[in-house]
């Protein structure tokens, strides 16, 4: 996904993407994880997100369809999601929801964070007209203090 925001916006058709992984994959930048995928078996999976459970993340991204997974390989990817992993955490959807509820409602007060790192201008809004080294620079300074950030050299 970070290459639509360093490159993009592409013509659909022009780029494969799976090439260009493949290319990023050998660089340094490649050779490291920014730490937050959920890639592995579902007790990894698990351990990962009872960690953003505990910092109230509610809502997760799964990108099954990147790379060269088939539709079964998919499919079978999500029902062992649905099987082994989702029961914990939905049984626990009830007791959350009430707990943002209470702080949308200003019952419980947030510790307050600097979210200015996190202020910067994407390539991925269209209507947004950034040079690539705006959006670098921008990129940089949001990295500065992001847990898990990875280098943009």
């Amino acid at each position: 996904l970070q290459l639509y925001n360093k490159e993009g916006p592409f013509e659909p058709g022009t780029v494969n993407f799976w090439d260009k992984y493949q290319e990023w994959k050998q660089t340094p930048a490649g050779q490291k994880r920014s730490g937050s995928e959920l890639i592995g078996s579902p007790e990894t999976i698990r351990q990962k997100l009872l960690e953003l459970e505990a910092a109230n993340v509610d809502q997760v991204i799964l990108l099954n369809q990147a790379g060269k997974n088939t539709h079964k390989d998919i499919c079978d990817s999500l029902d062992l999601f649905a099987r082994e992993i989702m029961p914990e955490f939905h049984a626990r959807e009830d007791e959350h929801q009430q707990w943002k509820s209470a702080v949308l409602a200003g019952e419980i007060e947030l510790e307050d964070i600097d979210t200015d790192p996190f202020n910067f201008r994407t390539r991925q809004t269209p209507s947004q007209k950034s040079t690539k080294a705006e959006v670098k620079a921008d990129i940089v300074a949001g990295a500065v203090g992001r847990p898990g950030s990875l280098s943009t050299n």
